[in-house]
């Protein structure tokens, strides 16, 4: 059972959307309850979801969950018998305050909510390790779970939109790490190009790799072989040494697993954070939105596709797989003037530009026709009825600054592609614009992709 009151604010702008958050988190056997002091300023509708939202996002990575685990042993009769007992205490509690009786029945009702009757013999649902969503972590399940439990004294730590930490090295420099994980059927090499993205975010120059490979014991040496010269094309490709790595065949999985880490260098005054941008700059996407995941569904379901579309047409939505590094557009833009940079990969370009305007703390405008995307990323999406913009976008970047005309120049002078999409603005709003319709955007949620392939 679950209940929401709005208690006094605007319809649907308080209870309902702190209900959400719950309903999102999967958190149960829980109440929330935020106040809110007028400090003269008008939020309006948006204003007060996003900051009821807000509220209940930063109380849950405040928290601590505790898992419960009810017995399988008990039997009903056990169950009545606790009821009637918590019942009979709290009877006697409401009868030592002596209520007058014209608010007996108003008591009865309330304890009616609290300890509802059966109504069937339907088994309660059991929470045994209060199990998590496939994909991306939950912006409240990282900073709780991940983010509180890091102590770290690195000079630019790994935080929500920050895929990278860096310290201190010689004078003027600094080292940067960026990691990232593909579970993999087809394009291995999305693994690579994944960290190496991370780190050009930070507008730092690659010196080299690792890897981890994580094998089923289904595999065979030929498979590894395969996935292990896709590593290596990448490598040779990008002129990135592969500085070592560790290969293991394990029970436990059941699909490859490859885990990239990249090492690189960054100039002090050139590094670049998601945490950059400031009021009234211009939003700035490079290439087009939703690439990987365009490639990876062309080639993981071309025979259910090939009923619509013609050879050609899959042919071509599978080699955006080609399209994958970011390193030149962020090498460009780190050098002109950038505020932020933010690469569009799990959750799609929505999904980067919530974590952009969370990191700086700055709202967002933006022109949904703006965003540029690819016919067959529109055809693909809509035979599997899937949102394009919450899809994988590996090799898309999302930049932030104060001239963004500058910067989309320089861009499409070193050979890229840019287009401004909208500005940054001085408020929490996030606002999607199409036409005449304006929406707000909603919190990062699980990538589109995940309800066709297991991927990342």
């Amino acid at each position: 059972m679950s209940r929401c009151s709005d208690d006094g604010e605007p319809a649907q702008t308080a209870g309902r959307p702190m209900l959400d958050v719950l309903l999102r988190e999967d958190i149960h056997n829980v109440a929330v309850v935020v106040t809110r002091y007028f400090g003269g300023v008008l939020l309006g509708t948006g204003g007060l979801v996003r900051a009821y939202q807000k509220s209940v996002q930063e109380g849950l990575a405040a928290s601590v969950i505790i898992d419960k685990k009810e017995d399988a042993d008990k039997s009903d009769t056990n169950k009545k018998e606790d009821s009637s007992k918590r019942m009979k205490i709290i009877k006697r509690k409401i009868q030592r305050r002596k209520i007058p009786k014209n608010r007996i029945p108003r008591k009865k009702q309330h304890l009616q909510q609290i300890h509802p009757r059966k109504k069937h013999n339907r088994p309660r649902k059991r929470i045994e390790n209060n199990s998590m969503k496939a994909g991306k972590l939950s912006e409240s399940i990282l900073k709780r779970s991940v983010l509180r439990q890091l102590h770290n004294s690195a000079v630019r730590a790994p935080g929500v939109g920050i895929d990278f930490g860096a310290v201190d090295a010689s004078a003027g420099k600094q080292i940067v790490t960026a990691e990232a994980c593909r579970a993999f059927d087809t394009f291995p090499e999305a693994g690579v190009y994944a960290a190496l993205n991370n780190l050009a975010c930070s507008g730092a120059k690659p010196l080299g790799i690792t890897m981890t490979l994580l094998l089923p014991t289904s595999a065979s040496e030929n498979d590894l072989r395969a996935w292990i010269s896709a590593v290596s094309r990448v490598s040779e490709k990008e002129q990135i040494p592969v500085l070592g790595g560790h290969t293991e065949v394990l029970r436990t999985v059941t699909s490859p697993q490859l885990i990239v880490q990249a090492v690189g260098e960054a100039d002090r005054e050139l590094f670049v954070t998601a945490a950059g941008a400031q009021p009234d700059m211009d939003v700035i996407v490079t290439k087009w939105v939703g690439l990987e995941g365009t490639a990876i569904l062309a080639t993981e379901h071309r025979e259910e596709l090939s009923a619509r579309y013609a050879q050609p047409f899959l042919d071509k939505a599978a080699k955006y797989i080609d399209y994958l590094s970011i390193r030149s557009e962020a090498a460009v833009a780190a050098k002109s003037g950038v505020a932020a940079m933010h690469d569009l990969s799990e959750g799609g370009v929505f999904g980067a530009l919530w974590e952009l305007g969370q990191c700086s703390g700055v709202g967002l405008e933006i022109d949904l026709k703006k965003i540029p995307i690819r016919q067959e990323t529109i055809e693909i999406c809509e035979f599997f009825d899937l949102n394009p913009y919450k899809l994988l976008s590996g090799g898309s970047l999302l930049l932030a600054a104060a001239d963004g005309n500058a910067l989309v120049h320089a861009i499409r002078q070193a050979g890229g592609e840019a287009v401004i999409i909208g500005r940054t603005i001085d408020s929490n709003d996030r606002v999607l614009i199409n036409g005449e319709e304006r929406r707000f955007l909603e919190t990062t949620q699980t990538d589109e992709l995940w309800n066709m392939v297991k991927c990342n």
